[in-house]
Order: C-alpha cells, then sequence, then structure tokens
C-alpha cells in the first residue's frame, strides 16, 4: 500500500499502472485466471491496467455498481480516499447505470481521507471518528433534501 500511495499522491499514473502490472503478472505467473482489485483508490488507472493485464481483471467499482442496481438504489453517498471521493471513476461507472452520487464537502473529504489514512487503514476504529463520519453522512442527506426539494 505505501508503494501505490506514494505514486497516487504524486500522480504518477503512468509509474502506478506498470507497478499494479507487474504484480498482476506475478498471480498470472503463479497460475490466477482472473484478478480482483478490491481496493478503490488504484481503480484511477484500472481501465489501462484491464487493457494490458494478461488476465481478466474484476473491478470493485463494477460490482458495487451492480449491486447497487440489483438493491434498486438510485442515489449514493461516496466515502473514500481523497483520490477516490474526487476522481471520475465511480461517476463513470454509476453515472452509465442511471445512479448519482453524492461526495462530502471539500471539508468532510479531508476529515475522511485524514480519519481512513491515519486510523482505519491501522486498524484503529475510534468511536468519535465513527460518531465524525455518522455526522457527515447525516449533513450530507440533510443537504441533499434541501437540494431536492430546491429542484421541484
Amino acid at each position: 500500500m505505501t508503494a501505490m500511495r506514494s505514486l497516487v499522491e504524486a500522480n504518477e499514473l503512468a509509474s502506478l499502472t506498470q507497478y499494479l502490472l507487474e504484480e498482476i503478472k506475478r498471480l498470472a505467473g503463479a497460475g490466477a485466471e482472473f484478478g480482483f482489485m478490491a481496493s478503490n483508490t488504484p481503480h484511477i488507472v484500472f481501465d489501462s491496467v484491464r487493457r494490458q493485464s494478461p488476465i481478466p481483471l474484476i473491478s470493485i467499482v463494477e460490482a458495487t455498481c451492480q449491486a447497487a442496481q440489483g438493491q434498486g438504489l438510485k442515489r449514493l453517498a461516496l466515502f473514500g480516499t481523497r483520490f477516490t471521493m474526487q476522481g471520475e471513476f465511480y461517476p463513470q461507472v454509476f453515472s452509465r447505470a442511471g445512479i448519482a452520487l453524492v461526495v462530502p464537502s471539500t471539508d468532510e473529504q479531508a476529515y475522511i481521507h485524514d480519519k481512513y489514512m491515519n486510523e482505519l487503514v491501522l486498524g484503529a476504529f475510534l468511536p468519535e471518528t465513527r460518531a465524525g463520519l455518522l455526522a457527515i453522512a447525516d449533513r450530507m442527506r440533510e443537504r441533499d433534501k434541501r437540494a431536492d426539494s430546491g429542484r421541484h
């Protein structure tokens, strides 16, 4: 994760693509018949990696979209790293399915990113962080309700 994080933070997307392809080639060499990219942030380069991969790849973004479609959901909040919340990879996939995504405000994104990278990734699940994340979800729901009532 440290290597990927460094490449993403430096916006070295070609290097990130090559790093992921090398790892996928190792999996293929070990006999894997397909790969699953279970982390959101590397999806910044998923399409490029998929085109060059020696084995078929499954996307967590596409799988999440399919699950949302299966539940009949039309509007979802997106939490994740700053790279995920500000990236285009979720909106591109979900918009094709007619599902809208709502992202937190810039300040809320900074809070979520910090808590994710400095607590959750390290296995720390603090009650105050849980409360902070739930408060963001509640604020987003209220903002969305106000925005929705203004559209009519």
